[in-house]
């Protein structure tokens, strides 16, 4: 996976999909133009409980279409999004088209799905996609962030210590740059 065929499996959706979809996890980043790692697939889900398997199927006909095995396409992201209420609020446009849409998670909830399970890349996708985002946002919106890093810290399994690690270091990351002035090119 790179981020050419990121963009050619959206030309592709834009071309055969309807409807309104949600782009995450470590792909989303090939989005932003950050190709620091490699990822073997694509988070590419439905928004909303309305979608049929033939809305799914359409999706693994592109990847296919792209030469990529169906299963590059990652559904699974699903179960997780919609575990999140309210999750549609954090969700920003990234494409638009006369019969659909592409959306991608703010930090906020970005960091909601990567920090349940918050493995090492987990972990530096969050420190990418924080860059990123800080490039636009204000400390107060960080803020936030730092707010549900420190519960998901304390809600935590205290056995769990690589996760537990992970988090301190994103508590700590946030926090930095909350306080660091804003730069302006």
């Amino acid at each position: 996976m790179n981020q050419e065929t990121l963009h050619r499996f959206i030309v592709l959706a834009k071309k055969k999909l309807k409807g309104d979809w949600v782009l995450l996890g470590g792909t989303l980043l090939y989005f932003f133009n950050h190709d620091y790692r490699t990822t073997t697939d694509i988070d590419f889900v439905p928004l909303g409980r309305g979608k049929s398997n033939q809305d799914l199927l359409q999706t693994f006909e592109i990847a296919t279409e792209l030469g990529l095995p169906v299963e590059t396409i990652n559904s699974a992201a699903l179960y997780f999004l919609e575990k999140i209420p309210n999750y549609q609020d954090e969700l920003l446009v990234i494409h638009k088209w006369k019969s659909g849409r592409i959306y991608r998670p703010n930090l906020y909830l970005f960091f909601v799905l990567k920090v349940a399970r918050l493995s090492e890349s987990d972990y530096l996708d969050c420190l990418e996609f924080l860059k990123i985002e800080l490039e636009e946002k204000t400390p107060q919106f960080l803020m936030r962030v730092t707010d549900f890093l420190k519960k998901a810290l304390k809600d935590s399994d205290r056995k769990d210590h690589e996760r537990r690690e992970n988090i301190k270091k994103l508590i700590e990351r946030v926090v930095l740059l909350t306080k660091a002035p804003k730069v302006r090119s």
